[in-house]
């Protein structure tokens, strides 16, 4: 069976699916960015762009290759989706879409509506549709799309690399390591860091020994070193910005912590935690996080976005020992049962063998 995958942007976390679905099929992504050290992946990628030429390009290539499932996203521009849509009529190739849905509490505006009608139309003329989350599931479900053509195919990180830094078959008891609180992701304004710091602040747990340690960079990381350094010596002691960490670096980090907090829109920030054996405390985010913070039992959904409810929240579960063990045991024995690339490639194994 020829697959070919259309994505706007290749990413990292999804190179090892591509290069597990290349040893079962014959695969080939066609996308406008790649991400780095996607090269060392063994799968076949073609660089197209975004104009009316790439997406010509991108045509002309599916009318000569003559695949049999073509999976798309959406996300490049929506009159490319449409002619890609249209172009299986006289290609003769499968089509499934693969998408996030909706994000949660989005506030209904002609532009959602817009975004509506065209997953509506996306999704109806595909064989299946293949959702991150169980929200997305809802979503397309809410939409008139029958629940026959809808399948789960959860969001996941390469957990196979992770695999080869450390056994994750069990993770060091959370009381043991070190007193750090960790966040993951870019410093932007979405992710609402300069309210964890100030949360971190009122909860006075830096005077107890508790490091917060901020992973990532981004147009705030400058801003946020003065937020830190404008709360005295004594704070800015125990906020410790480490820069851009991935791999083996990232996951000793992980695994040093005792909580993860991501009071913004997180992602697959939230995965990488949990499989470390962190509990996540979480605000809305893409959707993917209702099927994986689930309040007290892998971590604290926030219904409050304000500083002085998530410190009340650090407070509560950093106090509480019994609480913290219960949440690492959860968070790590969920995420490795849903949310791994095993599923994930089964989940397309599935989908195409029922296209067959």
């Amino acid at each position: 069976m020829k697959v070919f995958f259309i994505q706007n942007k290749c990413a990292i976390y999804n190179a090892r699916l591509f290069e597990r679905l290349a040893s079962e099929y014959k695969f080939t992504i066609l996308s406008n960015t790649f991400d780095r050290d996607t090269d060392r992946f063994l799968f076949s990628k073609i660089s197209t762009s975004r104009s009316f030429m790439g997406y010509f390009k991108i045509l002309s290539f599916l009318q000569k290759s003559k695949p049999d499932v073509v999976v798309f996203d959406g996300n490049s521009s929506f009159p490319f989706s449409i002619c890609l849509v249209l172009s299986r009529i006289f290609i003769g190739f499968r089509l499934v879409l693969w998408s996030l849905g909706s994000v949660p509490h989005r506030k209904r505006t002609a532009r959602s509506q817009f975004g509506d009608a065209l997953n509506y139309f996306y999704a109806s003329n595909s064989e299946y549709v293949a959702c991150y989350s169980s929200h997305a599931e809802s979503y397309f479900r809410s939409l008139g799309i029958s629940q026959k053509k809808i399948r789960r195919a959860q969001n996941a990180i390469d957990t196979d690399s992770l695999k080869s830094y450390s056994s994750f078959d069990s993770v060091p008891c959370i009381l043991s390591r070190e007193k750090h609180l960790i966040y993951v992701g870019q410093l932007a304004e979405a992710k609402n860091v300069g309210m964890l710091i100030h949360a971190f602040y009122l909860s006075g747990l830096f005077r107890y020994g508790y490091v917060l340690k901020i992973i990532g960079t981004g147009p705030q990381a400058g801003s946020l070193h003065d937020v830190v350094e404008g709360y005295g010596d004594v704070f800015s002691g125990s906020v410790c910005f480490t820069g851009d960490l991935r791999g083996q670096n990232l996951s000793t980090a992980l695994l040093n912590s005792r909580l993860c907090i991501l009071p913004g829109r997180g992602g697959l920030a939230i995965n990488t935690a949990m499989h470390h054996g962190l509990p996540v405390v979480s605000g809305p985010a893409d959707g993917t996080e209702l099927d994986l913070v689930i309040d007290y039992k892998t971590g604290l959904y926030l219904t409050d976005a304000s500083a002085e409810f998530l410190a009340q929240k650090l407070q509560h579960v950093i106090g509480d020992d019994a609480l913290l063990r219960q949440l690492s045991f959860g968070a790590h024995q969920l995420s490795w049962s849903i949310a791994t690339v095993d599923q994930q490639f089964l989940s397309f194994v599935s989908i195409f063998e029922e296209i067959q």
